[in-house]
């Protein structure tokens, strides 16, 4: 049988299951998408080979970070400026300068390392915020310095990957010019009344049209990205900020974009990353166990011993200020994608990369569920989830 076929059968099959596992064991989905990948490939079962999976998974790592631009709302700072700037100042700094200093003892480029360690995954955060009561302070300086984060480190992690190409003089100095696409999506807010765009936009005849100019937009941009020595990630998030401005948040096309990220491309790539495992590299080098604990307890503890202190000296409580750190924390999807990228481009050592990826995984277990518990300690579960489980309640009674 065509070892191909064999390979996309078993993904796509992970893809089908890993909801369902993820709900019976209430771990994020991605968390099982990844660890069924590592079963599947190279540590155990052998049966993906991911070298004829390559183009899919590299273009759900391009709509990966198209959806963060997506969501990432830049008008969440909007009135909490000096909160977001405050937590985000630490959330990026004080993870990027530990990673920094171990580069030197893994012996990786710098900056790509301390982009990693200080990213942070505005999608996870969402999640969390969304299922959680808190107050609207609280809320909008987390989402504002998300925001914040994910945007700084990630093009502190495109720097870092040009820089570890030996081309890092050339891309910090368009980094300047590229950076000044930001601006698009602040004009654009700016015209929109002026847009005829924006009403063409929401007639529902044109949506199918719409998906085909959202995903010829995103290639522009990552194109664009690549012609100018900037990480095409970068592109493909930009891309991601310029379609919201033309999207109803929660409408039709910004659903049909989701699904099919999240139902099937983002999936892809996650478990394509699992295969790509070796974890016989990681228990197979002497130093390997060890720079894996030592990633996970710096690589947390960072995030948030800093956004705790600047949380506490902005005036939120100490409960309030962990939790934010923690959540702060989450790290999955762009601290996976730029591990990804440094293994593709022989940045990454394969000890380092299985270490790297089980630390995502532990961020994404710990801080968003441990913030979440946390919160709901402060100010209660949110108001939809107390009356499901009236309604649970009230069923069982009666039943």
């Amino acid at each position: 049988m065509d070892s191909t076929i064999v390979s996309l059968g078993a993904i796509l099959l992970a893809i089908l299951i890993a909801p369902f596992i993820s709900e019976r064991l209430r771990i994020p989905t991605i968390v099982i998408e990844v660890l069924i990948g590592v079963i599947l490939g190279k540590s155990i079962l052998g049966i993906v080979r991911v070298a004829h999976m390559e183009f899919i998974s590299y273009f759900g790592l391009t709509y990966l970070l198209f959806l963060s631009g997506l969501e990432a709302n830049i008008y969440d700072i909007k009135g909490n400026y000096g909160r977001a700037i405050g937590i985000a100042l630490p959330s990026i700094f004080i993870p990027f300068a530990t990673g920094v200093y171990l580069s030197q003892i893994f012996d990786i480029n710098p900056i790509l390392l301390g982009a990693i360690f200080s990213v942070t995954s505005l999608g996870e955060v969402n999640v969390c915020v969304r299922g959680i009561r808190c107050d609207i302070g609280f809320r909008n300086a987390l989402l504002g310095s998300a925001v914040i984060v994910e945007v700084v480190s990630l093009m502190l992690l495109s720097v870092g990957l040009e820089m570890a190409m030996g081309s890092g003089t050339e891309a910090i100095a368009t980094m300047a010019l590229f950076t000044s696409l930001f601006a698009l999506p602040l004009l654009l807010r700016r015209w929109r009344p002026a847009l005829p765009l924006v009403e063409w936009a929401k007639d529902r005849s044109h949506l199918q049209l719409e998906v085909r100019i959202c995903f010829a937009i995103m290639a522009f941009m990552a194109i664009l990205s690549e012609s100018m020595n900037v990480h095409f990630t970068l592109g493909a998030y930009l891309a991601g900020l310029v379609i919201s401005e033309f999207t109803e948040s929660g409408g039709e096309l910004e659903r049909k974009l989701m699904g099919f990220g999240h139902g099937f491309f983002i999936p892809f790539f996650f478990v394509s990353m699992g295969c790509s495992m070796e974890l016989s590299r990681l228990y197979g080098a002497p130093w390997a166990l060890w720079a894996l604990l030592l990633v996970i307890a710096i690589g947390l503890l960072s995030k948030v011993l800093g956004v705790w202190i600047a949380s506490n000296l902005l005036g939120f409580g100490p409960k309030e200020g962990l939790a934010m750190g923690l959540l702060h924390s989450s790290r999955m999807s762009l601290a996976l994608a730029g591990t990804e990228l440094g293994r593709a481009m022989g940045i990454i050592s394969d000890p380092l990369y299985s270490a790297l990826v089980l630390f995502s995984l532990a961020s994404i277990i710990i801080g968003p569920s441990a913030g979440s518990a946390l919160l709901r300690g402060i100010w209660g579960p949110s108001p939809g989830r107390a009356q499901a489980h009236q309604t649970i309640s009230v069923k069982r009674q009666l039943g």
